[in-house]
């Protein structure tokens, strides 16, 4: 839940330009600064106005969020770096002054980003493994393994550390709980051989919540591994998309475009938003009455959590739309790509709209048409009823 976001419609504020051959990781709130990074820096800006703070260089690799710990010995920043054709490796430094805590190694890439819980720096990298660090030191204090690429950052509640690997296209993707102080595996969950784009999971509540890539949500039992209930989406899920849990409601947004909102309880669908462009990068941001996304067409749109209408969208910017993230009074939205940009929305006034989702208008439609056809059958029936009856009686008085 974000309830600082400003609400729409929404005007951008300002916008910083990454570089040119840079694209942007999804930003992260730290005490006065939105950080995120590139392919070869760490940079913070001022939310309020986009100014540059200060950048890091980091060795070259993918990209992928940061996570900050504001309190970690007056405050720490963890990220990851290389992994390129290399090892890769998980860095700690102070939001203060950006100098080095500590750094652990990596055989390969983090694709997905680390996660800071209970004193420890939980990551996931391209061969399966996940790491506990120890926060302070930087020392190993566990390792898991998993059947293929860890896909988003680990997700943690209670006592354990959950994570979705995905195993090629051949082989299934497994969700994994892990005992998040001895590494233990708990459970695991298969999905479908020869079936990839799992979101990342969600963890609160005792429950798990993932995006599979049969195309359905997932809820998930975090003690067991029981599967709860299951809800289609009607398409795969990127792994940098996870479920938002808000209000008693699961909202899930798949890479086809589709936005879903389902009860938490049961998985009974609320309602669902179908855009005509797909989002293979964002997540869901609920806001008060709004539900905010970001779409593979660089724009953002706002969906009223009540009826599931489209309320209001941005104009196009470059590049596709990772996580939003609320600052306040600005929403912040990474464009990913070459020359990717943070850009900064703020509220201003104007009109909204209340535009029908597609799925349901069609579905509208098909009834429409039916009860049209059924009205224009039940005419022509009649009308031939009628005009039978008139040639009976005319017969019955020739043979009268």
């Amino acid at each position: 839940m974000a309830p600082e976001a400003p609400g729409p419609p929404l005007t951008a504020s300002w916008r910083f330009v990454g570089g040119a051959a840079n694209t942007l990781s999804a930003p992260v709130l730290a005490p006065g600064a939105a950080v995120f990074e590139t392919a070869t820096a760490v940079m913070a800006v001022d939310p309020a106005n986009g100014r540059r703070l200060w950048s890091t260089s980091r060795v070259t690799g993918p990209v992928a969020p940061v996570a900050v710990d504001p309190a970690g010995g007056g405050g720490m920043l963890v990220y990851t770096e290389g992994g390129a054709g290399g090892p890769g490796a998980v860095v700690a430094i102070s939001l203060s002054d950006q100098k080095l805590r500590w750094e652990f190694s990596l055989p390969r890439a983090s694709r997905g980003g680390p996660t800071i819980a209970d004193g420890k720096v939980f990551v996931g990298t391209d061969d399966g493994s996940v790491y506990a660090i120890d926060e302070v030191g930087g020392t190993q204090a566990w390792k898991a393994e998993t059947d293929g690429l860890v896909v988003g950052p680990p997700a943690v509640s209670g006592d354990r550390v959950f994570a979705v690997a995905l195993g090629g296209s051949e082989a299934p993707g497994h969700v994994y709980a892990w005992d998040a102080e001895t590494g233990k595996q708990v459970w695991v969950v298969t999905q479908s051989p020869g079936l990839v784009g799992s979101s990342s999971p969600t963890a609160t509540g005792g429950r798990v919540y993932v995006g599979m890539g049969d195309g359905f949500v997932r809820a998930i039992e975090a003690s067991s591994g029981e599967t709860l209930w299951t809800r289609t989406a009607s398409s795969v899920f990127g792994p940098g998309s996870a479920p938002a849990v808000a209000g008693g409601s699961v909202y899930a947004l798949a890479a086809g475009g589709r936005l879903l909102r389902v009860r938490a309880s049961d998985g009974a669908k609320v309602w669902d938003f179908l855009f005509d462009t797909g989002s293979g990068r964002s997540s869901p941001l609920v806001t008060g009455n709004m539900v905010y996304v970001g779409l593979d067409d660089g724009t953002v749109a706002a969906v009223s959590v009540a009826s599931g209408n489209l309320v209001w969208q941005s104009h196009p910017e470059r590049g596709p739309i990772g996580p939003l993230a609320p600052a306040g009074d600005l929403l912040l939205a990474a464009h990913a790509g070459r020359g990717g940009a943070l850009v900064a929305y703020d509220h201003t006034s104007g009109a909204l709209t209340d535009v029908v989702s597609p799925s349901r208008l069609n579905l509208i439609i098909a009834l429409l048409n039916f009860a049209i056809a059924a009205v224009i059958v039940a005419f022509g029936a009649a009308s031939f009823a009628a005009l039978e009856a008139r040639i009976r009686s005319r017969r019955s008085k020739g043979l009268a």
